[in-house]
């Protein structure tokens, strides 16, 4: 990981880094590979093997006998692989028939985990919800007309997704469960 600070000062300042308000200081504890480069007008910090325990606040602060200015950043250091972790949950919710509703979840993971939406039968068995229309008929044509799905299910980005009931009815009712 690199970090540049440019600062345009008269006299050329002096720089200092900090992690979590600590000064950074090459080659002491938690430090061993880390390097600083400091020119007139610019400063690199360089992390050559970024861990967990590099994950945090980043400040870099330019001093002359004028003054001090300061710059900050957080770095979010990624695991190779976690878990599935629901951010934003489905609540219970009350619509009237031929109302829209839309329900959305935040699913974070890595990789990005796939998100699949169910609605509970009475008897406990669980069928997938999914906004797949039958778009050709039986010998591979495209059919003429195929008509808008009352529910659709889609993934806005890689965390959020939804839901969609365009128009609610009284067989929308029920328990819906949501995996990833």
């Amino acid at each position: 990981v690199f970090f540049e600070g440019i600062v345009d000062a008269q006299p050329n300042p002096k720089f200092a880094w900090y992690f979590d308000d600590e000064p950074v200081i090459p080659g002491h504890k938690g430090w061993e590979e880390a390097e600083i480069h400091d020119s007139r007008k610019m400063s690199t910090l360089i992390l050559k093997y970024t861990r967990e325990h590099h994950m945090g606040k980043y400040t870099l602060v330019a001093t002359n006998n004028l003054g001090s200015a300061e710059c900050n950043c957080d770095l979010i250091v990624r695991k190779k692989q976690f878990p599935p972790v629901f951010w934003k949950r489905l609540y219970n919710v009350y619509g009237d028939d031929n109302s829209r509703f839309v329900g959305e979840v935040e699913v974070g993971g890595w990789p990005v985990p796939q998100v699949y939406w169910y609605k509970v039968n009475e008897d406990g068995e669980e069928v997938e919800v999914t906004s797949r229309t039958h778009t050709e008929n039986w010998n591979g044509n495209p059919n003429k007309y195929v008509p808008e799905s009352r529910i659709e299910v889609r993934q806005l980005d890689q965390i959020r997704h939804v839901i969609i009931f365009h128009h609610v009815s009284g067989g929308d009712g029920g328990l819906y469960r949501v995996r990833a």
